[in-house]
C-alpha cells in the first residue's frame, strides 16, 4: 500500500511539475524582456537608481577585480573600515569585496580592517540586506570579535525591560506558534547580549492598555488617537524633552500627526504624507478643482468660505458666474506664470491665516509646484492628483517626533512611544516567485514558482525555500521591534490592545514574554510600571531639544547640493494693497525674505537632458497640433510608422509583408485596434509608393562603385554635451558614404508624420522651418562623430503624408 502511495505521488509530481517548469520559465522569459526594456530606457534618459550603481560595480566584470586598482590601493589606503555592516546586502559586498579582500589580507602592521555591524538591528531585507554575510566575512578572514558590553545611549531601567522582552525569546508562545519561528529566534538570540547602562541615570519604563475599538478598522483608530493623547501628556509634562513616536507605516504616522494636531501638539512628521493634511492646502486644491471645472460646487463652497476666497476675489459661493470668470483666470495665470509662482504668491497671501506648520506644508506645495512646472499638463486637477498621491516629509525643530521604526535607526529620543505594536509577525512569504540561495555565498541559484500549499508537499525543495523566505522575514520583524525598543535613552511607553496573547503580533509577543495576560489594569490603563515615573524632576536635560523660535525659514535645511536662485518678485494679489500684503503674518511668521525654488541649471553634478527635438520651432508652440483631440492616438500611430521604417534598409527589398507589420505594430502599440492597424498599413504602403519618398530611400540616389560604398543606419542613438547640456535621441535614417574605407559624406533622414495634405506648399513650408532646428542638430552630430566637413553632411525631413522630402541642410556638390 505504501509503494502504491509513493508511486502515485511521483506521477503527480512529474506531472505538476511540467507546468511549474512552464511557468518558471516563462516568468524567466518576462524578467529578461523587463530587464534589457529598463536598462534601454535608463540608458535612453540617464536616469540610474543607487541599486543601478551597485551592480554595475559588482556585476560580470567588476571594478574591484582591476589590478591597476589593486596597486593604487596599495599605495594609497592602509585601512578599511565599515559601518553599519548588517545592512549590507549581497550586491554591495560583491562589488566591495574585491577591494576589502585586498585590504583584509594584509599584516596588522601594514592594514587593518574593523567592521562595525549588530545582526539584532538588521531591518533591511526586503531591500536586500544580508545580516549572515556578517559572520561570513569574519570567518573568512579571520577577524577578532569583539562585542559591546554597555549602551552610552538608554538607561539601566530600559536595558532591563528590553533584556526582559527577549529572554528565553525561543520559548516565547507567539515564537512557539510560527512554524519557522523558534529556529529564527535561536538564530536571532546568537547575537544578543544583555547590555548594561554606561551611565546612572533614572529612567522608566510602561505598558499601557488601550480601549477596545469602536469598530473593525486595520489602523486602529481609536489606539492611534489614545496612543495621542499619551503623547500630548507627556509633552506637557516635560516640554523640553524630546519624544519619539515610531511607527510601522507611513499611513500610520499620518494619522498620528492628524491626531497630534487636533489636540494642538506640535509635531513633525518624518516618514513622508500627503500634503493634504492641512487646510489651507486643501483649500488651494479645491482652487485648482474649480478651475478644471468651473461647476464644481463643493470646490466653489470650499474656496469661498475660507480665507483663500478673499485671496482671490470669490466670496459668494452660490455665484456661478463668479465661479467661471475666476475660473478662466486661474487657468490663464496657470498658463502664464506656471505653477510654482502662482502658488508662491498664493502661499504669501495665506500666510496672515496660518500657523507655522502650515505655512511649512504651503512652501511645500510651491516645491512641488516648481517640479510639476517640468512636466505640466492643460488639466489643473493632474496637478491635485500629483499632490495627493507624493508623499512629503514634514520635518521641524518640533520636540515631538513622529516617524517609522526604518527612519529612527541610529537616532535616540529622551522618550519613545510604541503605538503600533499590533501588526501580524506571521510571514506570509508572499511574492510570485520563490528563490532558492547557495548556503554559503547567499547567491540565488535557483527560482521557484508560487504552488499552492496543497500541492507543496509534492514539492520539498519549494517548501524549504519558501521556509528560508518566511525566516528571513521574521528575522526582519524582530530586529524592528528591538530597534524601537532601544531609541530611548530615558522613558519607554509601549501602547497594546485589548487583545489575548495568542495573536500573534508585537504586543502580544511582549505580553506573553512579561507575562501581562491576567495582568491588573491601574485606574490609569496601566499593565506594567518599572522605575521612576518623575525621571524628568530628577534628571538633568542635557540634550533636550529646546523649543525652536517661531521664524520660518525657507532656507533652514542645508542646501549645499542644491543651486538656488530667488523667485522673481509677488506683487500684491488683485484687489490688495500694498500694505496688506507687508502686514507681518501672526505667531511670529516672517514671509519676507523670498521664497526659493530649484534653479533652472539643475541639481548637483547631473547635467539637464533635452532631445533636438525640442529645439523645433524656437519659442514659438504649435497649438493646432498640442490641442488636437485625437493626439495620443496621432502618437500611437507615429510610432507605428517609425518602428515600420526602422526595418526599411533599401527600399528595393520591400518593406515588409503585412503580418510582419502587423507583428511590429502589436510589439509598438498594443492599444490599436485590428482594423486601426489595417488602415495605417494601406496609408504606410501608399505613403512609400510616392516617388520622391522611394527616390530618397532608394540604393540607387547614391554612388555605387568599385570604391566608393553607401550604408544604412536606422534608429542611431546617441549623445552629446552641448552648452552644460546632455543632448541625446535617434537619428531615424543615416545614410554613410565610404571611400576606400573611410567615411566622406552623410546623409540625415528624418520620418514625420505631420498631417499635411498634398500640395500644401505654406504648410510644408512653415513646419520645414519647424523641424530645421532638429535636423540640424543631427547633422552637427553626424558631423562630429566621423569628423566630417560643414557641408559634407546633408538633411532631409521626409513628410510621408503628403510624400515630399524637403533639403534642410545642404551638402556641397
Amino acid at each position: 500500500f505504501v509503494d502504491l502511495f509513493h508511486e502515485v505521488r511521483s506521477l503527480a509530481r512529474i506531472d505538476l511539475a511540467h507546468e511549474f517548469r512552464r511557468e518558471s520559465q516563462a516568468m524567466g522569459r518576462l524578467a529578461e524582456l523587463l530587464a534589457t526594456a529598463f536598462a534601454e530606457s535608463q540608458r535612453r534618459i540617464g536616469a540610474y537608481r543607487f541599486e543601478d550603481i551597485t551592480y554595475l560595480l559588482g556585476g560580470p566584470d567588476p571594478t574591484g577585480s582591476r589590478e591597476d586598482l589593486h596597486y593604487r590601493l596599495d599605495q594609497r589606503v592602509r585601512h578599511l573600515l565599515l559601518d553599519e555592516f548588517q545592512d549590507t546586502s549581497l550586491e554591495q559586498w560583491r562589488a566591495l569585496e574585491p577591494l576589502a579582500h585586498e585590504l583584509l589580507s594584509g599584516h596588522l602592521d601594514e592594514r587593518a580592517g574593523v567592521i562595525v555591524a549588530d545582526t539584532k538591528q538588521s531591518v533591511y531585507g526586503w531591500r536586500g540586506a544580508r545580516p549572515e554575510l556578517v559572520r561570513q566575512v569574519s570567518e573568512q578572514h579571520g577577524l577578532t570579535e569583539k562585542t559591546m558590553e554597555h549602551s552610552w545611549r538608554s538607561s539601566q531601567v530600559v536595558l532591563d525591560f528590553v533584556a526582559d522582552v527577549f529572554r528565553d525569546f525561543p520559548n516565547n508562545p507567539v515564537i512557539s506558534s510560527m512554524g519557522v519561528g523558534q529556529r529564527v529566534a535561536a538564530d536571532w538570540m546568537a547575537d544578543f547580549t544583555e547590555l548594561k547602562a554606561a551611565r546612572e541615570v533614572p529612567g522608566h519604563a510602561c505598558v499601557h492598555l488601550a480601549p477596545r475599538e469602536s469598530g473593525p478598522s486595520p489602523l486602529h483608530p481609536d489606539l492611534l488617537r489614545y496612543s495621542a493623547q499619551l503623547v500630548q501628556k507627556l509633552h506637557a509634562q516635560m516640554p523640553d524633552r524630546s519624544i519619539g513616536v515610531l511607527a510601522r507605516r507611513n499611513k500610520v504616522v499620518g494619522h498620528l500627526m492628524d491626531e497630534l494636531s487636533l489636540l494642538g501638539v506640535r509635531a513633525s512628521g518624518e516618514g513622508g504624507t500627503s500634503l493634504t493634511d492641512t487646510a489651507p492646502v486643501n483649500a488651494i486644491l479645491s482652487l485648482l478643482r474649480l478651475a478644471d471645472h468651473p461647476g464644481h460646487r463643493a470646490a466653489l463652497y470650499h474656496v469661498a468660505r475660507t480665507p483663500l476666497g478673499e485671496v482671490v476675489g470669490l466670496r459668494d459661493h452660490k455665484n456661478p458666474g463668479a465661479a467661471r470668470e475666476l475660473a478662466h483666470r486661474i487657468r490663464n495665470q496657470l498658463l502664464r506664470d506656471g505653477y510654482g509662482s502662482s502658488l508662491a504668491r498664493w502661499a504669501r497671501d495665506l500666510a496672515p491665516h496660518c500657523d507655522n506648520r502650515e505655512v511649512q506644508r504651503l512652501l511645500q506645495l510651491v516645491e512641488l509646484g516648481h517640479r510639476w512646472d517640468e512636466r505640466s499638463t492643460l488639466r489643473p486637477t493632474d496637478f491635485t492628483r500629483y499632490v495627493t498621491d507624493e508623499p512629503v516629509e514634514d520635518p521641524s525643530s518640533a520636540p515631538v517626533q513622529v516617524m517609522t521604526v526604518h527612519r529612527s535607526k541610529g537616532m535616540e529620543f529622551d522618550v519613545v512611544v510604541l503605538p503600533e505594536l499590533y501588526g501580524s509577525l506571521s510571514p506570509k512569504g508572499e511574492g510570485v516567485a520563490i528563490p532558492e540561495r547557495d548556503p554559503d555565498t547567499n547567491r540565488v541559484v535557483r527560482v521557484y514558482p508560487r504552488i499552492e500549499q496543497s500541492v507543496r508537499m509534492l514539492f520539498p525543495e519549494v517548501d524549504v525555500a519558501l521556509q528560508k523566505v518566511k525566516a528571513a522575514e521574521l528575522r526582519d520583524e524582530l530586529s524592528v521591534l528591538y530597534v524601537a525598543l532601544t531609541r530611548a535613552k530615558y522613558a519607554l511607553h509601549l501602547v497594546i490592545p485589548p487583545e489575548g496573547s495568542s495573536t500573534k503580533h508585537s504586543a502580544a509577543l511582549v505580553s506573553a514574554a512579561l507575562v501581562l495576560k491576567d495582568a491588573e489594569v491601574s485606574e490609569a490603563g496601566i499593565l506594567l510600571e518599572l522605575g521612576d515615573s518623575q525621571w524628568s524632576v530628577s534628571s538633568k536635560p542635557e540634550d533636550a531639544i529646546h523649543q525652536p523660535a517661531d521664524l520660518i525659514d525657507p532656507l533652514a535645511e542645508p542646501a549645499a547640493m542644491l543651486p538656488i536662485e530667488p523667485v522673481e518678485a509677488l506683487g500684491p494679489a488683485e484687489g490688495q494693497s500694498e500694505k496688506a500684503v507687508g502686514h507681518p503674518p501672526p505667531r511670529g511668521v516672517d514671509l519676507g525674505a523670498p521664497i526659493f525654488r530649484p534653479s533652472a541649471a539643475g541639481l548637483g553634478r547631473n547635467l539637464a537632458r533635452r532631445s533636438p527635438s525640442s529645439l523645433e520651432g524656437g519659442d514659438r508652440v504649435d497649438l493646432a497640433s498640442t490641442l488636437r483631440l485625437d493626439r495620443a492616438g496621432a502618437l500611437h500611430r507615429g510610432d507605428v510608422v517609425h518602428a515600420w521604417c526602422k526595418n526599411i534598409g533599401w527600399i528595393e527589398s520591400g518593406i515588409g509583408e503585412d503580418a510582419a507589420l502587423v507583428a511590429t505594430a502589436r510589439a509598438t502599440s498594443p492599444s490599436l485596434t485590428e482594423a486601426q492597424v489595417a488602415e495605417l498599413i494601406a496609408e504606410f504602403r501608399g505613403w512609400m509608393d510616392a516617388e520622391a519618398v522611394r527616390s530618397a530611400l532608394s540604393r540607387g540616389h547614391f554612388p555605387s562603385d568599385l570604391f566608393t560604398v553607401a550604408q544604412v543606419e536606422n534608429e542611431l542613438p546617441f549623445a552629446r554635451r552641448v552648452d552644460g547640456e546632455i543632448q541625446e535621441g535617434f537619428i531615424d535614417r543615416l545614410v554613410l558614404i565610404q571611400r576606400d574605407g573611410v567615411v566622406v559624406g552623410a546623409e540625415v533622414l528624418d520620418f514625420k508624420t505631420d498631417m499635411i495634405e498634398p500640395g500644401d506648399d505654406e504648410g510644408l513650408a512653415d513646419r520645414t522651418e519647424q523641424h530645421r532646428p532638429q535636423i540640424s542638430a543631427y547633422c552637427d552630430v553626424v558631423r562630429e562623430q566621423y569628423g566630417l566637413a560643414a557641408g559634407d553632411v546633408s538633411g532631409f525631413l521626409v513628410f510621408l503624408v503628403s510624400g515630399e522630402v524637403r533639403e534642410v541642410v545642404r551638402e556641397k556638390r
